[in-house]
């Protein structure tokens, strides 16, 4: 099968051993495979945790069995977030290992985290905001760098790593050029279409008054 279609598929990861099940639903796109050693291509859409994602990923054939460039794109319907990361999966016939430039975008990093299951996320949060780096990544960890960070007018830049092994290490270095406490402290702006029902009509303007018949 080289090219085949998906409408409302499910897919369901489970590793009994470890009593760990992933579902993922509504799955719509379009597939298409040169081979099963690539380039292969993949349109489409689905809901993983219950949060509704685009995606568009398209890779290269694999290099001599060990390395198969590709790239994602996709969106996230909270915080209307767009990701892309365009590199490479290395190693791939000893010890798998990601890498490439990521970047992350969207206009409301509240509702982003509590999609991805943060809880409670303080509401100085619902800003636009955006994330690129260098990304390297294997089953020991991984670290981003060249990192650059943007939460509306604060910018930060840096690295992050990350080690899994003996134990779960998390090193960060960030320095920030110029922050506006001001603006991520003041309150949220409304849409100009949104009033509240307890405001008053404008002077000089008209007012309907309905009484139940």
């Amino acid at each position: 099968v080289d090219n085949f279609v998906i409408e409302s598929g499910t897919v369901v990861f489970r590793n009994s051993a470890a009593g760990y099940v992933e579902r993922v639903a509504d799955i719509n796109g379009h597939f298409s495979f040169a081979s099963l050693r690539g380039p292969m291509e993949a349109v489409g859409s689905a809901v993983v945790h219950q949060v509704p994602i685009t995606f568009e990923i398209g890779t290269s054939a694999i290099i001599q069995g060990r390395t198969m460039p590709f790239n994602v794109d996709m969106a996230v319907g909270p915080g209307k977030v767009k990701a892309q990361f365009s590199g490479s999966l290395n190693s791939m016939d000893d010890s798998p290992r990601l890498k490439g430039k990521l970047t992350l975008e969207g206009q409301d990093l509240k509702a982003f985290g509590q999609a991805l299951g943060a809880g409670a996320v303080p509401p100085a949060l619902a800003r636009p905001f955006g994330i690129a780096g260098l990304l390297s990544a294997g089953k020991d960890g991984g670290d981003l760098t060249d990192l650059s960070m943007r939460l509306e007018n604060t910018q930060a830049q840096g690295r992050i790593a990350v080690s899994l092994a003996p134990a779960v290490k998390l090193d960060t270095t960030l320095a920030i050029g110029h922050l506006d406490l001001d603006a991520l402290l003041a309150p949220i702006p409304q849409p100009a279409n949104a009033k509240r029902e307890s405001e008053p009509a404008a002077k000089g303007g008209t007012s309907l008054a309905v009484s139940p018949a």
